[in-house]
Order: C-alpha cells, then sequence, then structure tokens
C-alpha cells in the first residue's frame, strides 16, 4: 500500500526528459556567464578587453569572458559536458546526502523514542531485541507497525523529499536495506567496504543489542554524527571482556539445558526405528547362518525371563517392555557419556 501510494506521487515517465533536462542545465550555465563580466570587473579586470585578446588563440574561452556570446547558436562543448556532470554527479550527490540525512535523523530519535517510552518499547520494540546475538536475516525482524514507521515511512519521505527518480529511489532503497542487513550480521569482515566507510557498522550496533549497552549507539543506519552530539554513544572502552563473561554464561545454559533433557526415541533425530528392525532382522539372520537357530531361542528364553520377572517386581513398569532398555542398561557408555549423546535413546518406562 505505501508503495502504491508513493507511484502515485511520482512524475509521469516521459522518453527524452533526461535530455532536456541536460539542456535545462546548459541553459543555467549560459545565463552564469552573462554575469562573468560584471563578476571580473569587481576584481579589476576588463572582461571585453580580454576576450578580444584571447579570441584568436582561445575562442571559446573568449566568448565565456564576454558573458557567453558565441559565434554559433546552441551550446558549446564545455557547457553540455559540464551540465551532465551537474545532472550525473552533483544532483544526484546532493540528493543521496540529503535523504541519508533525513533518514539517520527520522530513524536516530524515532528509535530512542521506541527505548525510552516504555509503552512503545513493549508494545513495539521489543520483538526486535530478542536478538542479544544479531544476525543478517534479523536485521528487519521486528513488529509489523515499527518496521513500517521506521523503515517504510523514513526512506519514502527521503525519496519523496529530495525528488530523486525512480531508478535513484531504487538504488537508494537497496543499499539502505543492504547497509540495515551488514549492521546485523554479526561479522566485522576486513575486506566489506560498509565496515570501513562509516563508523556505524556491527561492532557498533551489536553492542546496542547487548543488555548492558541497550541505551546507547541508537544510530542507524549510515552515520552516528547524533549519538556524538547527543552524548548517547558507547563510552565503557573495549566490550570484549563482556562479550566473553556472556559467551561463557550462554554456554552453561546451553549445558544446563542439555542435563535435563530426559532421553526418548522423539528428541534423536539419529532414530530410525525402520532402519533398525531391518538391522536387526539381518543380524540375527547372520547369527542363524553362523552357528544356526539356537542363539536366537536363548535370546527369546531369557527375554520372556526378564519378564516374568519384571511382573514380580514391586517395582511396576507403566509402559510396555522394550528389550533395548535391558541392552542399553547392561552396556556402558562411552567416555562416560550417555546414550542420547550416542543417540542410542530409550525410552524410559520405569
Amino acid at each position: 500500500m505505501a508503495g502504491y501510494a508513493m507511484a502515485y506521487l511520482d512524475p509521469p515517465e516521459m522518453v527524452g526528459k533526461e535530455q532536456y533536462d541536460i539542456a535545462v542545465w546548459a541553459r543555467r550555465i549560459r545565463i552564469g556567464e552573462t554575469y562573468l563580466p560584471r563578476a571580473l570587473a569587481l576584481v579589476g579586470l576588463n572582461a571585453p578587453k580580454l576576450a578580444n585578446q584571447l579570441y584568436a588563440s582561445y575562442p571559446t574561452l573568449a566568448s565565456a569572458l564576454a558573458g557567453g556570446q558565441y559565434a554559433f547558436s546552441g551550446f558549446a562543448l564545455w557547457e553540455t559536458t559540464l551540465a551532465k556532470v551537474i545532472y550525473h554527479v552533483g544532483i544526484p550527490s546532493i540528493q543521496f546526502a540529503t535523504a541519508i540525512t533525513i533518514v539517520d535523523t527520522w530513524q536516530y530519535f524515532l528509535h530512542r523514542a521506541m527505548h525510552m517510552n516504555k509503552f512503545l518499547y513493549t508494545w513495539l520494540h521489543s520483538r526486535h531485541h530478542r536478538l542479544y546475538v544479531p544476525y543478517a536475516y534479523g536485521a528487519l525482524y521486528n513488529h509489523p507497525i515499527e518496521g513500517f514507521a521506521l523503515d517504510t515511512l523514513g526512506t519514502g519521505l527521503a525519496y519523496l523529499v529530495t525528488g530523486m527518480s525512480i531508478r535513484q529511489g531504487l538504488v537508494f532503497f537497496t543499499c539502505s536495506t543492504i547497509k540495515t542487513v551488514d549492521d546485523h550480521c554479526g561479522y566485522a569482515f576486513p575486506w566489506d567496504p560498509l565496515q570501513h566507510i562509516t563508523s556505524n557498522n556491527a561492532a557498533y550496533h551489536d553492542i546496542h543489542h547487548q543488555s548492558w549497552g541497550i541505551k546507547t549507539n541508537f544510530s542507524q543506519p549510515f552515520f552516528t554524527f547524533w549519538d556524538r552530539l547527543l552524548g548517547t554513544t558507547w563510552t565503557g572502552g573495549d566490550v570484549s571482556s563482556r562479550y566473553e563473561r556472556d559467551r561463557i554464561s550462554a554456554q552453561k545454559k546451553v549445558d544446563a539445558d542439555k542435563t535435563k533433557l530426559e532421553p526418548s526415541v522423539t528428541n534423536s533425530p539419529a532414530v530410525d526405528l525402520a532402519k533398525a528392525q531391518e538391522q536387526a532382522a539381518q543380524s540375527q539372520q547372520s547369527v542363524m547362518d553362523a552357528h544356526g537357530p539356537a542363539p536366537i531361542v536363548e535370546e527369546q528364553r531369557e527375554e520372556q525371563e526378564i519378564k516374568r520377572n519384571l511382573r514380580k517386581s514391586p517395582r511396576r513398569r507403566t509402559g510396555t517392555f522394550d528389550p533395548r532398555s535391558s541392552l542399553a542398561a547392561s552396556v556402558p557408555s562411552l567416555h562416560g557419556r550417555s546414550t542420547p549423546i550416542l543417540h542410542a535413546d530409550v525410552h524410559n518406562t520405569l
């Protein structure tokens, strides 16, 4: 919907408008030349006399000094060349610089407001801060309303205010998205130019996603001038020790979760019951081929005896008998590891 609304404000597409705009700038340059004799007179130079002296050797320069009085109709080559540079380089540079400033300003103050206002943070921005370890795909992981207000509306406003063309808008929106993704990627690649062009990079924004830096480094996605001007830049110095402490704490939580995990067939993706039955049948066939049916009969007899003993035991089982449980109990695990680590999980039917 926002895209359709912005498209409604776009000017109609025309063929040849680029050449027309270049001609307009060439005309403006010619008008500027008419003021050149007056400007030179202010510093004591006689432009008409100087033009007469230079005309034989430098006719184009002499014509410009004379106030844009050329011996031919149309524009001089240097006028059209300068007009093209202004149109293709100068104006887009000013537009992009202005658009970046607008986006940085918009996102800084709205982003900071979402952290200072408890309702806005709880209702909107807290979803994005579930990412204590930012990653590239999480750059735009946020509430839909926040995504529209912070990203779509901010860049759309910058696009409209600066009067960008559709082509320029595509480049600007793409660069803004790439920069945001790069700032959340969690890596500081030495060959990544976006990590070096501005000080607002993955290392800078990663601090903002930590519990100890969440009220600092609000600037995004391009530059950090608002953080510096308003004193919200992280000033805690080197953060490597903090990251190491958080890493150790996270690893302890992971280890604790692993020890709490009860063994079962369902939580071990390596267990394939159909394949296990096929392997058991193949194993039994190999035993019968080598030793006859006696070992298989003896094994079945032992299993029946175990079942009878279990029925007589005061510790009643609540589930069906699983012969693998008796086997797992009688075989020691490798290096003291429990069976879930070796993907030999069994149901605990006690």
